[in-house]
């Protein structure tokens, strides 16, 4: 076997190894508790489709990014319901099912 041939090879076996070494140290969604911190990353493409950083994000809306105080907030539902009812930050975070879900949002700008 020629030489550049071996090199090749033994290049593929570490890079290999480095890669199932990093498999295994990483725990699988299935071994990981419920409100454990999984290591945060940053995922740059979506079934073959580009996603652009997070951090090209350019902030273009009327008054500016909003921030939420957690300790003034309530949520009230009102309206065209039997009785009306409000929750604090804390309850609405806290006592409910948290889901995840990716969608597609349209702006009226035309981007999505």
């Amino acid at each position: 076997m020629p030489v550049k041939s071996i090199l090749v090879v033994a290049i593929i076996v570490v890079i290999g190894l480095f890669y199932l070494l990093d498999i295994s140290a990483s725990p699988s969604l299935d071994q990981v508790s419920p409100g454990t911190a999984l290591k945060p990353v940053e995922i740059r493409t979506y079934q073959g489709e580009h996603l652009s950083s997070i951090n090209d994000f350019h902030e273009n809306s009327i008054h500016g990014t909003q921030v939420v105080s957690e300790e003034k907030y309530l949520l009230t539902v009102d309206g065209f319901v039997n009785t009306t009812l409000s929750y604090p930050y804390e309850k609405v975070l806290n006592n409910h099912t948290h889901y995840t879900k990716r969608v597609t949002l349209h702006c009226v700008e035309g981007w999505d």
